[in-house]
């Protein structure tokens, strides 16, 4: 498995800033995708035993809003398997992942129960225990913590954190995990958080690195699907985010520079746009600061990133 990492260098040429076009919408029938998105996401439709009429679900990044447009039916999270959505990346060990929810859910579905939210999942399978931290469409936003403790087990929950309403849009939510502990907040502003209560801790030691951490959707009803706007998506804690990427333009010559992750060994791409990707001459690499050309040699931009297989 390889651990892509998308960075985009924009140039001014002309006294023009050039930024690149929203991304093509990818859609999963069961089988991951990649969503060519800066953390380089992976997306998949997971459809149990009630699900056999879902259509499959859909998603786009616009990387100049650098919002994440999801479209997906699903009778639920809930029971012992799920119908939803899901975008996610393999991490270990402790994290933090938050989403800012932009506006309410939008149908055909209407059902109050519409979800989405932050997730870890034990596995991509349908089955799969998990914990989830998310907003539903009753009344405008709330924040609730589910859980599935063990696979093909019956979901649970307790009480929503903040009531039916009450966070309004936008809103964030965020999910922690220390340890064997993972810990719900929500916020209005995304720098005020309040830790949820219902419960203030949920304990699960039954995980295994690693696991799957993102954001995931479900209409709650099967045949219908439901559409939301997600932005600012964010991992604290991992070692396999987006490095930085720098350019730097000395005497016309341009040089690509970041920070080590993954093997060590990396392969740079570039592409004129977003779609079609070529290697630098003499991949892959081992170092970190690379020349790839001349700026008057270029179009109006030009885009690269930088992969490297994942530890």
């Amino acid at each position: 498995m390889q651990m892509m990492v998308f960075i985009n260098a924009v140039f001014f040429i002309s006294l023009m800033l050039c930024v690149p076009p929203a991304m093509p919408q990818v859609s999963s029938s069961g089988q991951p995708v990649a969503v060519n998105d800066p953390w380089q996401l992976t997306f998949i439709k997971l459809a149990g035993g009630l699900d056999a009429a879902m259509p499959d679900p859909t998603l786009s990044y616009d990387a100049m809003t650098k919002t994440y447009e999801v479209t997906a039916a699903g009778h639920d999270i809930w029971d012992s398997q799920d119908g939803c959505a899901f975008a996610y990346i393999e991490a270990t060990g402790d994290f933090s992942v938050e989403v800012r929810m932009e506006h309410d859910f939008t149908g055909p579905a209407t059902n109050t129960w519409s979800k989405a939210g932050v997730m870890v999942r034990d596995s991509v399978t349908p089955e799969s225990k998990f914990v989830f931290y998310n907003t539903s469409r009753n009344d405008g936003g709330d924040a609730n913590m589910q859980w599935r403790d063990a696979d093909n087990q019956a979901a649970g929950w307790q009480a929503p954190d903040a009531g039916h309403g009450a966070l309004g849009y936008p809103h964030w939510l965020r999910l922690d995990r220390v340890g064997n502990d993972f810990i719900g907040y929500y916020s209005t502003n995304g720098a005020e958080w309040t830790q949820g209560a219902n419960p203030a801790i949920h304990t699960n030691a039954n995980f295994s690195d690693p696991v799957y951490i993102g954001f995931a959707l479900t209409s709650h009803e099967v045949s219908n699907p439901t559409t939301t706007v997600l932005s600012e998506f964010l991992i604290s804690g991992l070692d396999i985010g987006p490095p930085v990427l720098t350019i730097s333009i000395v005497g016309g010559a341009v040089t690509l520079s970041w920070k080590p992750f993954g093997t060590g060994s990396y392969t740079i791409e570039w592409s004129d746009d977003l779609r079609a990707w070529t290697p630098e001459v003499g991949m892959p690499i081992t170092e970190t600061t690379w020349p790839v050309g001349w700026i008057e040699t270029f179009p109006k931009w030009r885009f690269w990133r930088v992969s490297s297989p994942q530890r």
